[in-house]
């Protein structure tokens, strides 16, 4: 496992290329998590999401940039590559994800997924039974005409998210969305996670005006807990998007953002708002040299 610490986080990246973030190295045990799930999802032609691993994706290189780490994975068997850019915002406890997919084979491949992050094993800790909790909260942001930034908290319980069973294997998934160009339409595309127990908070934001969905899971019933958020603009079951990628081409998802930092909400949304500001700067110098 290699460890980056970044401001007041520490990224670690497991052998495979799974990677979780944290306030401080302490994860816990690497053996009790579904180490398998990758932090993006590919599907090819409506198949299953392809895993990490030997008949998945093969992380075959870690690079360290400027700010920043490039995670290069391989899928042997559909010869599909996968670039996962992870870019630390100084002064801030954020991360910018930016996912590219290449076809290095001599077919088309129909990609009916292709997503934009994956934040795991949140509300980690020595006592990872977040289930029985009470001072979790999940943050999101109603919308409508007129009625933008209602901002409302719920137990995880009351969005469905809850173990059922002691089966490994369980799920429960709880998903805000939107179709088409207007994106706030029905809900901002951001959540905050928020553990008032131990004093932390993650969160995850989309870029853009299209189509999109975060979804909050709930893994491993009470067998295995674990939590996360997954961020996604390209996707088949969210209106019917899919991607014909040629030979030698790339394509890239959009941007997500997210991260943890010691607090609650506002801690959340400070940081965020910190990193859009930082963001907006380098994208206005870069316009104004390229003109």
């Amino acid at each position: 496992m290699k460890k980056y610490f970044w401001g007041d986080m520490c990224l670690a990246v497991l052998p495979n290329g799974k990677f979780i973030v944290g306030l401080t190295d302490e994860f816990g045990e690497m053996e009790e998590l579904s180490v398998r799930r990758a932090n993006f999802e590919v599907n090819v032609a409506g198949g299953p999401a392809v895993e990490l691993g030997e008949n998945g994706f093969w992380l075959k290189k870690i690079t360290e940039q400027s700010g920043g780490l490039l995670l290069e994975y391989f899928y042997r068997q559909e010869e599909l590559w996968v670039e996962v850019e992870l870019s630390h915002i100084s002064g801030t406890n954020v991360i910018v994800q930016s996912n590219r997919i290449k076809n290095a084979g001599k077919e088309t491949k129909k990609i009916t997924r292709f997503s934009s992050a994956s934040v795991d094993h949140i509300f980690y800790g020595e006592d990872r039974k977040w289930y029985a909790n009470p001072e979790i909260r999940i943050h999101i942001c109603h919308s409508k005409w007129q009625g933008e930034g209602q901002w409302r908290a719920y137990k995880p319980a009351e969005l469905g998210l809850y173990p059922g069973s002691v089966h490994g294997a369980e799920r429960a998934s709880y998903k805000i969305q939107s179709v088409g160009s207007w994106s706030t339409g029905n809900f901002y595309p951001m959540t905050v996670a928020e553990d008032g127990k131990k004093g932390c908070v993650w969160y995850l934001e989309m870029e853009g005006a299209n189509n999109w969905y975060i979804k909050l899971c709930a893994y491993g019933g009470y067998a295995k807990p674990d939590f996360s958020m997954e961020a996604s603009g390209c996707d088949e079951s969210n209106g019917g998007w899919h991607y014909d990628l040629k030979p030698g081409e790339t394509y890239g998802a959009q941007r997500a953002f997210w991260g943890v930092a010691a607090g609650g909400f506002e801690e959340a949304t400070k940081n965020l708002n910190d990193f859009k500001r930082a963001d907006c700067l380098v994208s206005s110098l870069w316009y104004a040299v390229s003109v």
